[in-house]
């Protein structure tokens, strides 16, 4: 029987250097994994997380192209744009993860 405590789920949204991922930050692929299905086009590419499943993120790209990617392969970006890339009850995946649309610029109310 195992003595170690079960993995909390804040502990699973890390990225290669263990800082933790949340919702709708910016990421980027810096690993190459062919087990988990990710393509190594999509290296170095800049994504939105959109969703979590349960090994998981959902990013999308600037193709508006929503990829299942495990966080392990995913680095923090510490810049994140102005640009949110809304959610619609009608624009769902086939698996039922949220999809994007196009991107829509914030109004930070700067002047």
């Amino acid at each position: 029987m195992s003595t170690q405590a079960p993995r909390s789920a804040h502990h699973r949204w890390r990225d290669v250097a263990g800082i933790h991922i949340s919702l709708f930050c910016w990421v980027e692929q810096v690993i190459e994994d062919s087990d988990s299905g990710v393509l190594p086009s999509r290296l170095h590419q800049r994504g939105q997380v959109l969703g979590r499943g349960l090994h998981s993120l959902y990013v999308c790209f600037s193709d508006n192209v929503l990829v299942s990617i495990p966080p392990h392969l995913l680095r923090l970006l510490p810049d994140t744009p102005d640009v949110r890339m809304p959610m619609t009850p009608a624009t769902r995946h086939a698996s039922g993860a949220p999809t994007a649309t196009s991107p829509i610029a914030i109004d930070s109310g700067a002047t």
